[in-house]
């Protein structure tokens, strides 16, 4: 059997004329345009590749969107709300957290049934959260002794805290003593952190004491104990999106923009609400 050299091969393939399909194909993408669709393609995926790796390094370091599914907060933050969640103050410039912040969070594991989702949750965005974080008000700093009078409010090592400013409804339960934290998990799981302690309440070391400023609709540390601060993700530091906002702009709007849409919507609904029936 005769062995065919690459010389050879090389040879009769220049020496073979081109079919007419080749002919067409050769015609229609010329080298220079096939070259510059990779060169196309190639530069969308280092921007692609250079977005994603700048998102991870400001979601993970920097800051985030968060967006409030409950009412624990009210008057605060409504349903809806996106807060921005800064990270970047407490390691970076060492700023402690204090009393009166508002912070994201992971809760203790008496709470959700598992600990937090790490380093993938805090750094990959639109990552699923399990469990999902809180949002609650720093009360009670570390060494902090902590009291809570029914329909009085909040006592901070024997004095009253002024809350007026942002909580509308005083506190239906009294907290003196470890032993009257307790309540009821998400799940709706009892919950008792310290079964039948009579010691008061102080704030360990690198833990907080966090309650919601809707007070009597809020699984916070009157339920589940303290925050550890370790399981921090930021502090909500401003709101950009508010409904409220959005609503009181459509209504500012001329009656053409402002009417017609509703109308279409209404009639829109309507008519599914009979496809339905």
């Amino acid at each position: 059997m005769t062995t065919v050299t690459n010389d050879q091969e090389d040879e009769n393939s220049r020496a073979r004329p081109k079919s007419e399909i080749e002919t067409n194909v050769d015609a229609a993408f010329p080298v220079s345009v096939t070259s510059k669709i990779s060169s196309i393609g190639l530069y969308a995926l280092q921007f692609v590749l250079l977005m994603g790796a700048m998102a991870i390094f400001f979601k993970g370091t920097i800051a985030e969107a968060r967006y409030i599914p409950s009412s624990s907060m009210l008057p605060t933050l409504q349903i809806n709300d996106r807060v921005l969640v800064e990270k970047i103050t407490h390691p970076l410039w060492c700023r402690k957290y204090e009393r009166g912040d508002i912070v994201v969070f992971y809760p203790p594991e008496i709470e959700n049934g598992c600990p937090d989702n790490g380093l993938l949750g805090r750094f990959i965005p639109l990552l699923p959260e399990n469990p999902p974080a809180f949002i609650k008000r720093v009360i009670g700093l570390p060494g902090d002794r902590i009291e809570i009078k029914r329909h009085v409010g909040v006592f901070i090592n024997g004095e009253l805290l002024d809350e007026s400013a942002y909580v509308k409804t005083r506190p239906n339960y009294n907290l003196k003593a470890l032993g009257d934290i307790g309540g009821y998990s998400r799940d709706g799981q009892p919950v008792m952190p310290f079964p039948h302690s009579g010691e008061p309440i102080v704030v360990p070391e690198n833990q907080l004491f966090v309650l919601g400023d809707n007070r009597n609709a809020s699984a916070d540390s009157h339920v589940w104990g303290f925050a550890e601060q370790n399981r921090i993700v930021g502090r909500a530091c401003c709101v950009f999106w508010k409904d409220a906002w959005i609503q009181n702009l459509c209504a500012k709007l001329p009656s053409p923009f402002k009417g017609s849409g509703h109308g279409y919507l209404r009639n829109y609904t309507q008519s599914l609400d009979d496809h339905r029936e």
